[in-house]
């Protein structure tokens, strides 16, 4: 619980592209609706660093942002958007996006993960306006 606000958190065991079924699964047993569900992800539209916070939208080709609003039908719920900046030069996004951070990068994310877990928490308690005043920030390098 978060000031009375109770939480559930699910990381499900599939494939990113996949999971959708199971987050959708777990709320609609536990009777929360798709408007209080809150998705934290990466995102290459975003600069290294960046944090950005919506409810809705485009899920602009994110598989997994797709296979969750096919499952719960609706593409109404929070996203927690956390900037990991495009690859540089010959990479495949999908060869970037798996490739491990290097221990800098590590280091200075720590500081995003920690203010997009926040974030989620003041979207329960102040909801998405004050909310994204807050927690929307530029990415660490700039973009």
């Amino acid at each position: 619980k978060h000031q009375g606000v109770p939480l559930l958190l699910v990381t499900p065991g599939t494939f990113m592209n996949l999971s959708g079924p199971p987050i959708a699964s777990v709320a609609k047993k536990r009777g929360i609706p798709v408007e209080r569900v809150v998705a934290c992800h990466d995102d290459i539209d975003l600069g290294f660093g960046a944090l950005r916070i919506k409810k809705g939208g485009s899920t602009a080709g994110h598989h997994g942002l797709d296979s969750m609003v096919s499952a719960f039908r609706s593409a109404d719920f929070y996203r927690v958007r956390l900037g990991v900046g495009r690859p540089a030069g010959r990479w495949e996004n999908v060869d970037f996006l798996l490739n491990p951070f290097t221990k800098r990068e590590r280091e200075e994310f720590s500081a995003v993960i920690a203010a997009a877990a926040d974030a989620v928490l003041s979207l329960l308690t102040d909801g998405l306006t004050l909310t994204q005043s807050r927690y929307n920030q530029s990415g660490i390098r700039g973009s």
